[in-house]
């Protein structure tokens, strides 16, 4: 029973379907001119590959998705439907077409369907998947394409909250921001959130009168946006911190440091007995200084502590307005009578200096006039030993002996150096 169902014409050959076998066709000349180069159907079978390769070197991002695999299928067997032709094994190249242009197409759909879109950004962002959702902005066109930057920022934020371990960490990681989301919020809001919980471990760590964590907390706050420091626990952290610190200052005995710590505390809505204490604590040492002037014999040394209790005292009454006391009015006149003498002092030692200078100077035009009329001397009792002696008479030495070399009208210079020197002409 033959019943011809199909006459299938496809890329390599002509076949027909008779029953359950397959019988070659008689071939025409017709039919030979209308059957296609094998080069240009391995051609027709490779076109789908390179379409689909072509999506290759957009991105490292697709070298690791089953396009390339697929590519790699449709590839293989569009090469061996070429060779199976040439062995005349009509049907295995007629699978094997199929096969390859099968597979092809598929490797086209695969690289249409994940061609990178905004949309997909965004689902990899919502995954947790920042590095994928990087590698799908730069195919996009980052950092060239400055619209997508908010996008750039999202996944800055989602990277902020995989690798968080303080605040600072976040904020370095956060710095290039600047478009706003609900992910950067969430981000910022949990390096605040890291920002309070490491303040609070330091503000309730023991400490001494030289070292504490008060600073540490203080540096952590500084990191932390103004609202989470402006909140009800930002604002308890930073009153414990200042008061830790004002009464660390205060066990240092410095005053003034408790006094800048209290109104630090005051500004924020606190009312506490920090500023009482370190103004009786300055008052104090006020009277400490008082004290001790007395005790010093140097006038500079009194004046040096005097000046310094009465600065001390004059920043204690423009905190704490007080009536001067009978001591520091007695302190403020030994004060002037000191820097009075010790004015004078300097002036008569300033005088003493220029008549001493002066007393140089003239010492030295004293010498100096000396020193002239001695050579003017000198001078004279040449020219006169010349014309005594004649220019080409020999120098006379100390010793009684004669120059050989020297003559009276020429240069002394070196003359009778080992003969006494020179006393004359001869």
């Amino acid at each position: 029973l033959e019943l011809v169902t199909y006459e299938a014409l496809f890329a390599i050959w002509s076949v027909a379907f008779y029953g359950k076998r397959f019988v070659a066709p008689i071939v025409t000349a017709e039919a030979i001119a209308l059957r296609p180069p094998p080069r240009f159907v391995v051609a027709l079978w490779l076109l789908p590959c390179a379409v689909t390769g072509a999506y290759l070197p957009r991105s490292e991002y697709f070298t690791r998705s089953p396009t390339i695999v697929v590519v790699m299928l449709a590839s293989a067997f569009a090469i061996a439907a070429y060779y199976v032709f040439k062995e005349k094994r009509l049907v295995y190249a007629l699978l094997a077409g199929m096969v390859a242009l099968i597979t092809g197409a598929g490797g086209i759909w695969l690289a249409i369907y994940q061609e990178p879109t905004r949309e997909t950004v965004r689902q990899l962002i919502a995954e947790g998947r920042p590095d994928e959702a990087l590698e799908q902005l730069y195919v996009l066109g980052f950092p060239d394409d400055k619209s997508l930057d908010p996008l750039v920022d999202d996944v800055t934020a989602l990277r902020a909250l995989d690798e968080c371990c303080d605040c600072r960490a976040v904020a370095s990681t956060l710095i290039s921001v600047t478009s706003d989301s609900p992910l950067i919020r969430q981000a910022r809001a949990l390096a605040d959130k890291r920002a309070l919980e490491t303040a609070r471990k330091y503000v309730g760590r023991p400490s001494d009168a030289w070292s504490d964590d008060t600073d540490g907390a203080l540096r952590e706050l500084e990191c932390a946006s103004p609202a989470a420091r402006a909140s009800p626990e930002g604002r308890a952290i930073q009153i414990k911190a200042h008061q830790n610190r004002g009464e660390r200052c205060l066990a240092r005995r410095d005053a003034q440091c408790a006094l800048a710590e209290a109104e630090l505390v005051r500004k924020l809505g606190i009312a506490t007995d920090l500023r009482e204490r370190a103004l009786v604590d300055l008052r104090r040492q006020i009277d400490g200084r008082v004290d001790e002037v007395r005790t010093y014999k140097s006038p500079d040394m009194r004046i040096v502590s005097a000046r310094k209790a009465v600065e001390a005292w004059d920043h204690y009454i423009s905190l704490e307005p007080t009536p001067e006391p009978k001591a520091m009015k007695a302190l403020r006149v030994q004060l002037a009578r000191d820097e009075a003498t010790e004015a004078a002092r300097v002036a008569a030692a300033e005088r003493e200096r220029k008549r001493q200078a002066d007393l140089a100077a003239e010492a030295r035009q004293r010498s100096a006039e000396a020193e002239a009329k001695k050579a003017e001397a000198a001078a004279k009792n040449v020219r006169e030993e010349i014309t005594r002696f004649g220019a080409d008479a020999s120098i006379l030495c100390c010793d009684g002996t004669l120059s050989p070399t020297c003559t009276c009208g020429g240069s002394r210079l070196g003359c009778c150096e080992k003969h006494g020197g020179v006393c004359g002409c001869q």
